[in-house]
């Protein structure tokens, strides 16, 4: 037997192979749209803010209003990684505690009046004290504005300082301190005197000192950072650091097995169907919707149980606390127990076979969950990508545990979030109804 005749029969099993994987739904969903969809979405996170990349909300306070801080806030605006926007001392706290912002910055009284003079001191005395309000559970975001923040700061600081009439005052103070400085070394301090007279030279001719030496010891003169930060955590009264994160961990996870539960019911009717016991069980005198109906009930009971066991091991072991309305608390777990029972029997009415069906449920789970904000910080996300999240339940179910634990949130706050819940129950248990099969294939 020749060899290409020993190799028609090798050939045929293999084309055989390729056409059972192409003829595979869920094979080609988890082979090729499922890694691209994922990858696409990851790959937009890297984009740059100017080129549709998004951007990282920053809420400002300026209690001081001078030339100085109206100029590192304008810089801040225009950076193409910040989205700025002003608000009010008595406002500003209770934005980042609901979580419509993440981060926000307030400028003290005097600011413009002594980063100047403590440009050439170090120490912390009369330094102004910028207050940073962060959210516990978003700490990129904050260490992110705090680079930008110091990087704007210090480019107007330093302009004021050789240009501005800002500078004219901090250089008489600092040549006083100089004066002062009985323990620095002579020939330190006449260069020193130098320099100043240096930039006095310069400023006369409109032009940029950018000429300095810098010192700084036991006397405590030299150059420095001129302005502190002081970075505050907005959570409710009595949460730790630790609790908090336990409680995002718990409320993410609990979004996504929840779902997966969910998956798990669907499918299971699917099989029913499939060996073909819902003909037996139409036999029973009960109505079509009794018959979903009692699905719906069962499955969400068992959401309950597991949402229950989940957040009691968490608040056990973990310490999560409970800071928000309890009430309120009760009221979305059991908002998004109807909906994920809604989304198994939405998987049941759309699917054909419980293998198709898991695998594009699978898909529609992760991203779902991915975009809802349960594994990674929602400003790595496109700006639009972040307005299209509030159309997926997952989105709110995060923010309303998230709510009722470390947040603090109030009954009022997650009754909102629980009605939104349960507007996506009924979307999904109606389209389940119309879309749902009664007759074995």
């Amino acid at each position: 037997m020749s060899l290409i005749a020993r190799l028609r029969p090798f050939r045929a099993l293999v084309r055989k192979d390729l056409r059972v994987f192409l003829s595979d739904r869920r094979a080609v969903i988890l082979g090729f749209i499922a890694p691209l969809v994922l990858a696409s979405i990851f790959a937009s996170m890297s984009s740059g803010a100017g080129e549709g990349g998004s951007k990282i909300p920053l809420l400002i306070v300026d209690e001081d209003k001078s030339p100085l801080s109206r100029e590192v806030i304008s810089q801040l605006a225009a950076d193409a990684n910040l989205e700025v926007k002003e608000t009010t001392p008595t406002e500003v706290r209770g934005k980042v505690h609901a979580g419509e912002a993440h981060v926000a910055v307030a400028f003290p009284k005097g600011f413009g009046a002594n980063a100047g003079k403590a440009f050439f001191r170090s120490g912390d005395a009369d330094k102004p004290i910028l207050t940073f309000l962060t959210d516990p559970t978003h700490a990129a975001e904050s260490g992110m504005v705090r680079g930008l923040l110091t990087q704007h700061a210090m480019q107007a600081i330093s302009r004021d300082v050789f240009e501005g009439q800002g500078g004219i005052a901090a250089i008489e103070e600092a040549e006083r301190q100089i004066d002062k400085a009985d323990a620095l070394p002579r020939p330190l301090r006449e260069a020193l005197k130098l320099m100043f007279r240096d930039v006095r030279r310069v400023r006369k001719q409109s032009s940029t000192a950018k000429e300095g030496k810098k010192g700084e010891d036991e006397s405590g003169f030299g150059f420095a950072t001129p302005f502190g930060i002081e970075e505050r955590t907005v959570a409710a009264k009595g949460q730790v650091d630790r609790s908090i994160m336990a409680a995002h961990a718990f409320s993410g996870m609990a979004v996504q097995f929840v779902l997966f539960a969910a998956i798990e019911a669907g499918i299971g009717l699917l099989t029913e169907r499939q060996k073909g016991l819902w003909r037996r069980v139409r036999a029973a005198p009960l109505s079509r919707f009794e018959l979903l109906g009692s699905k719906a009930l069962s499955q969400t009971l068992i959401t309950l149980m597991i949402l229950a066991v989940l957040f009691g091991f968490g608040a056990v072991v973990f310490h999560v606390r409970f800071s928000g309305s309890f009430l309120g608390f009760a009221l979305v777990a059991t908002a998004y127990s109807l909906t994920a029972s809604a989304f198994g029997l939405l998987i049941a009415a759309l699917g054909k076979t419980p293998q198709a069906a898991r695998g594009i449920s699978v898909m529609a789970v992760l991203l779902m969950v991915l975009l809802g904000g349960a594994w990674i910080p929602m400003f790595l996300f496109p700006s639009w990508v972040q307005t299209l999240t509030l159309m997926l339940p997952t989105r709110w179910a995060v923010d309303g545990f998230e709510g009722a634990t470390w947040r603090g949130l109030g009954l009022a706050a997650l009754a909102s979030r629980a009605a939104v819940l349960c507007g996506f129950a009924l979307v999904f248990g109606g389209l389940a109804a119309v879309r749902f099969r009664w007759e074995e294939d």
